[in-house]
């Protein structure tokens, strides 16, 4: 399945691509090797396993106000399935393969930084990282 109008979606919660920088959206399938190693002559010796690692990181643009923070975050806690470990079925747009891909993901701890306050009332951040990353196949 080709691009189908969204970048990742969390659960059911499709993120919003107009609060995503699209330079900083960097998806992959990371490869595992287990015990893998190069001999006395150098030679790679590979054990690469079939289970592979989905991980999506992005920026969301700078100037979002607390109330689309606030949207954002209650669309991704609201689809997680298991709240403490903050992991949530993740299904993001590949490139590599051009399709999509779904996998158990936990999302890192996020940093919010504000950049003002407006009239004493709203909340203004700059850019904040977004990831997901995958517990694997």
């Amino acid at each position: 399945m080709a691009y189908s109008g969204y970048l990742i979606k969390v659960g059911n919660y499709v993120f919003p691509l107009h609060y995503i920088a699209y330079e900083s959206y960097k998806p992959n399938i990371k490869g595992q090797d287990l015990d893998s190693y190069r001999d006395a002559n150098g030679k790679l010796h590979r054990n690469a396993l079939n289970n592979a690692i989905m991980k999506v990181e992005f920026e969301t643009l700078e100037g979002l106000k607390d109330t689309e923070v606030e949207s954002i975050m209650n669309g991704v806690r609201s689809n997680y399935v298991n709240a403490v470990e903050k992991s949530a079925l993740v299904t993001a747009y590949i490139p590599e393969y051009n399709t999509y891909k779904t996998q158990l993901c936990y999302v890192p701890d996020i940093e919010f930084t504000i950049k003002k306050i407006e009239n004493n009332r709203t909340v203004v951040y700059k850019p904040f990282r977004f990831a997901a990353i995958g517990y694997g196949d």
